[in-house]
């Protein structure tokens, strides 16, 4: 998972079809300017995402074993992790 801060005035490019989220961590208001390269909005909900994303990936990033993946289904799904 990377983690980028930008400042007033900064650019970021998100390739099509990556997961991402923005958090505004300042103490004041930010306003984002976003631009798509196809001109049409597609929303991807993340448990559809999680569905298709490889467990081995999952698991990787998230800091979990590839066990709690498995019963992800396009249903709602909730991921539980035993230690």
């Amino acid at each position: 998972m990377a983690v980028t801060e930008l400042s007033v005035g900064d650019c970021a490019y998100i390739p099509t079809g990556c997961g991402h989220t923005v958090e505004n961590i300042g103490s004041s208001e930010c306003e984002i300017v976003g631009v798509l390269d196809s001109g049409t909005y597609s929303e991807a909900l993340l448990s559809d995402w999680l569905t298709q994303v490889p467990r081995q990936l999952l698991a990787n990033n998230l800091g979990l074993p590839e066990k709690a993946f498995e019963t992800i289904t396009k249903r709602k799904s909730a991921i539980i992790a035993m230690s």
